[in-house]
């Protein structure tokens, strides 16, 4: 956060939106179950990256799933965005389920990771 998100929002204000933490809000208790994020204003190819975490105890019930869709969805809504990239440990098989849920491919295996894509 302080080395990425906020000296990104402060040197693109107008694109803040693109690095920033986007709050994951249970409404039936108005609380922070966890956070998504993009990894900034995609690039020249129309690519970004993103990034979500939900709290422990709040795994299993589709969360991360929703957020993300809402998330990809949000961003896909921008002509600037083409494809945003994705990764996880080889073990995290919910992690795996949640982005292969969100329309993302597997595109390769490398030091232990999964790497995924969604595409417009």
């Amino acid at each position: 956060m302080q080395n990425f998100w906020l000296p990104n929002t402060q040197a693109y204000p107008d694109l803040y939106q693109w690095y920033t933490n986007w709050e994951v809000i249970l409404k039936s208790t108005n609380t922070s179950i966890g956070g998504i994020g993009f990894g900034g204003y995609p690039n020249d190819y129309g690519e970004t990256s993103i990034g979500y975490m939900i709290d422990k105890n709040r795994w299993g019930n589709g969360y991360a799933t929703e957020a993300l869709k809402a998330v990809l969805n949000w961003g896909f809504a921008f002509s600037i965005l083409k494809s945003v990239n994705a990764d996880t440990p080889v073990g995290n098989t919910a992690s795996q389920r949640v982005l292969l849920k969100s329309g993302f491919k597997k595109t390769q295996t490398e030091n232990g990771l999964l790497y995924f894509k969604a595409t417009k």
